[in-house]
C-alpha cells in the first residue's frame, strides 16, 4: 500500500476525527506544564503506555484468556466501557453537578 492510496487517506482521516476529543483535553493539560515537567509527564505517559502493552501481550498469550476474548469480546466490551465510564463519572462528581444544577429555587 502506497501513502497516496486512498485507503491511507481514510485511515488518517478517522484517526484525526477520533483525536479531537484528546486534543482539546491535553492542549490545556500540557499548555500548565513547565517544559521540564512536561518531559516528566511524556516519559511517565510512555513507560506506562508500555508496560499496558506488554501486559496486554502477556494476557492474549494466555489459551483460556484468548479464547474468551476471541468468543465473547465484541459482546462484553460495549458493557465494559458503560459501566467504567459511568464509574469515571460517578467518581469526579459529574453525577452531582449534574443533578444539583437542576435544584436551583
Amino acid at each position: 500500500m502506497s501513502v497516496f492510496s486512498p485507503q491511507t487517506y481514510k485511515v488518517a482521516a478517522v484517526t484525526v476525527a477520533n483525536g479531537g476529543d484528546n486534543i482539546g483535553i491535553y492542549i490545556p493539560l500540557f499548555a500548565g506544564y513547565s517544559l521540564a515537567s512536561l518531559l516528566v509527564v511524556i516519559f511517565i505517559f510512555l513507560l506506562m503506555k508500555t508496560i499496558w502493552y506488554i501486559m496486554a501481550a502477556l494476557l492474549a498469550r494466555q489459551t483460556i484468556v484468548a479464547d474468551i476474548l476471541s468468543r465473547y469480546g465484541k459482546k462484553i466490551m460495549p458493557f465494559f466501557l458503560i459501566i467504567l465510564g459511568l464509574y469515571i463519572m460517578y467518581e469526579r462528581g459529574t453525577f452531582d453537578l449534574l443533578f444539583n444544577t437542576y435544584n436551583y429555587r
